[in-house]
């Protein structure tokens, strides 16, 4: 089974869902996990945002995330059994922009690391905000990833007489 999670850069939402989710899942091989981005503007974050990074080595997942972002296409959403965005404007896209429906997508509804406050404030004072929000926002991807994998392997029991 083919998963891929799309979400608008491919610098952090999607990637940590990746990561995770291969991690969860690293003893069932059947499934190839996946990710990609709407957007990627490598002058913005690199290939992956510090926060993304420091979390993933935080979490001991650094072994199960790529290390290339991927841009989506129409062909790469195509060959997918299970397509997740992770916020409705990257699913609205793909369907404006590709055409793409499909009765297995799924929408996270996760939330975007918000822009660092602007003003005097120090550095590390922003760092430390984004430090915050991204644990938040990982908090809630683990949850999703958790309940998606549950539902993997819920298998239903016909009624037996």
């Amino acid at each position: 089974m083919k998963i891929h999670f799309v979400s608008y850069g491919h610098v952090f939402r999607s990637r940590l869902a990746e990561a995770y989710i291969r991690y969860l899942l690293r003893k069932q091989p059947q499934y190839q996990i996946t990710s990609s981005g709407i957007k990627y503007d490598k002058s913005i974050h690199g290939p992956i945002a510090w926060y993304a990074m420091k979390l993933l080595a935080d979490q001991q997942l650094t072994g199960f995330m790529t290390d290339i972002p991927v841009l989506t296409t129409k062909a790469l959403l195509e060959e997918q059994d299970v397509v997740i965005f992770m916020d409705d404007i990257s699913k609205e896209f793909c369907e404006r922009h590709f055409g793409y429906r499909s009765r297995t997508a799924e929408v996270w509804r996760i939330d975007y690391v918000p822009a660092t406050p602007e003003g005097s404030g120090k550095s590390w004072e922003k760092d430390a905000y984004l430090i915050y929000i991204s644990e938040q926002i990982f908090k809630a991807i683990q949850k999703d990833c958790q309940h998606f994998v549950d539902e993997l392997n819920h298998v239903e029991v016909p009624f037996q007489a």
